[in-house]
């Protein structure tokens, strides 16, 4: 069985295709809402029936998060991958802790054995997922979305170099897989800049992955997710953005203006009342 994933592009563009995912058994796909809002969302599943995939291996995905990353600044995306198979994609989502440029970090592909030295080493978080010049068009973050790579996710889109400002970006190794034989651990560096030229470890930065691979089974166990793995920020209490003076007298505006308009309409019923009951009719 063949899942394709398909999602909106701006400016109303049609649909674009971005990951298909192979099945020999079946498949079984759930969406877990952890924050502590009720949440409404729209979903289309598309499935194709029959092919011959018994030498594509098994789709994996590991997800982790590193809050906060801490004085190390590297947050692993997947570890503990043992044996023959490919990986083919990485979505990072990434809160950074302190204000500045904050796509620096390298992420780096452990193969076969690597140990201090990985195989794969990139230059750059915003090198890897296809931007540059720190995603500063103008000032400001612009956000981009093509079929193998992008950064649809920059909130709040009109804030630059903040640091709580939070950002999704995606990496599909569709055309370039990485392909390992026997073990597999990839890292990315939680990393930005700071005065004069020098690197920044961003320990207070928020990182959570999910990564994607194919292998060969069977595959080394994995501890499932427990409930408190899965943290969430709570939606900050509503906040009056008026001083309280400010805001009574808006109440007591808008208090006055109901009067004056009832007025009337009670004084003319009273009116009615009053000669309906005079006495002597």
């Amino acid at each position: 069985m063949m899942l394709t994933r398909i999602s909106p592009v701006p400016n109303s563009a049609p649909p674009r295709v971005e990951r298909t995912y192979e099945c020999k058994c079946g498949a079984k796909l759930t969406i877990e809402n952890t924050s502590t809002v009720d949440v409404r969302i729209y979903y289309q599943v598309t499935y194709e029936i029959g092919g011959d995939y018994s030498g594509e291996g098994y789709l994996h995905a590991q997800w982790r998060r590193s809050n906060p990353v801490g004085p190390a600044g590297v947050h692993t995306v997947v570890d503990g991958v043992v044996g023959r198979g490919r990986y083919v994609g990485t979505y990072l989502a990434i809160e950074p802790g302190d204000p500045g440029w904050w796509g620096e970090g390298e992420l780096k592909f452990y193969l076969d054995g690597d140990a201090e030295f990985p195989t794969v080493c990139g230059t750059g978080t915003e090198d890897y997922f296809g931007g540059a010049w720190n995603f500063d068009l103008a000032g400001r973050y612009v956000p981009y979305s093509t079929a193998h790579l992008g950064l649809p996710q920059v909130l709040p889109a009109d804030q630059i170099y903040q640091p709580h400002q939070r950002f999704g970006m995606y990496r599909w190794h569709t055309p370039d897989p990485i392909q390992f034989e026997r073990d597999l651990r990839v890292t990315v560096q939680a990393l930005g800049w700071q005065s004069g030229g020098r690197y920044l470890k961003l320990e207070h930065a928020d990182i959570a992955t999910t990564a994607l691979w194919y292998q060969d089974e069977p595959h080394a166990a994995r501890e499932p997710l427990r409930p408190e793995q899965l943290p969430t920020t709570p939606l900050p209490p509503a906040r009056l953005t008026a001083r309280p003076a400010a805001v009574r007298s808006a109440m007591w505006g808008v208090l006055a203006g109901l009067v004056a308009r009832v007025r009337p309409a009670v004084t003319g019923l009273a009116a009615r009342v009053r000669s309906v009951f005079r006495p002597g009719r």
